[in-house]
């Protein structure tokens, strides 16, 4: 992918474009960052990398299409915004644009919806929103935008629990079970973070992740041993000596 336009962020920009080249971008990504860090250029680079009809890299910013998205005249990419500065966008914003999204593209492939402040929409917002990207028309995508991640915390017996996991980006593992996170907990790309070490029947040391499931559907996966526990080791030892030269 061409994301030259992004400055910085280059592991971001790598795992975009083996994404792109690999199995094609996503129907929906997270961009979340605070003021500055770029999300707003990369959301439009997405969008026009989804809407670009040229050859070579995307965007190629030559096509019509890519000319359109730079200006913001392209019939098939929509901003949205709360109703009011300051304000989040509202469930009946994300009832509009369920209708509209199921309206099928005007001049090329793809619809691209820009949600302005996602992490800012109430409840009922959130859930109209989560349905339309688990049931959504395959040529729509969106790209929401937010000042902030979201963290949800679960255990074992969160109800509904490869619900949530399956649609995090970053899965940090800490159940105390051996194994216990499956392929089938996690989406694909997703990074895992395996905190867990056991002992299995065998005598070998294991996490709270089944690697071998996980990782063929992973970006990435910590192993055990020599995941977290060396970073463990090392932070510990760069505290010692800063404690020292204090």
């Amino acid at each position: 992918m061409n994301l030259s336009a992004l400055a910085g962020n280059q592991r971001i920009k790598d795992q975009l474009s083996q994404q792109e080249r690999e199995r094609g971008l996503s129907h929906a990504y997270i961009l979340s960052g605070p003021a500055g860090s770029g999300r707003h250029v990369l959301a439009r680079q997405l969008a026009a990398a989804m809407l670009c009809t040229g050859t070579g890299e995307r965007p190629c910013g030559r096509c019509v299409p890519c000319q359109k998205a730079a200006k913001g005249i392209h019939p098939d990419l929509s901003v949205i915004a709360g109703p009011e500065e300051g304000k989040p966008i509202t469930v009946d914003q994300v009832r509009a644009l369920r209708a509209d999204a199921y309206i099928r593209p005007n001049e090329g492939e793809r619809k691209v919806y820009l949600l302005e402040h996602a992490d800012r929409m109430n409840p009922s917002a959130q859930n109209a929103m989560l349905k339309l990207l688990e049931e959504g028309p395959a040529y729509a995508a969106f790209l929401l935008l937010a000042e902030n991640g979201t963290v949800t915390v679960c255990h074992s017996k969160t109800k509904n629990l490869k619900e949530v996991t399956s649609r995090a980006d970053i899965v940090v593992a800490a159940v105390g079970k051996p194994k216990f996170i499956t392929a089938d907990y996690i989406k694909e790309g997703a990074v895992v973070i395996d905190v867990g070490i056991h002992r299995n029947a065998e005598g070998k040391l294991c996490g709270d992740v089944d690697f071998a499931s996980v990782a063929p559907k992973a970006y990435a996966v910590t192993p055990v041993p020599g995941g977290v526990g060396p970073m463990t080791i090392a932070m510990l030892m760069a505290n010692c000596v800063n404690g020292i030269e204090e």
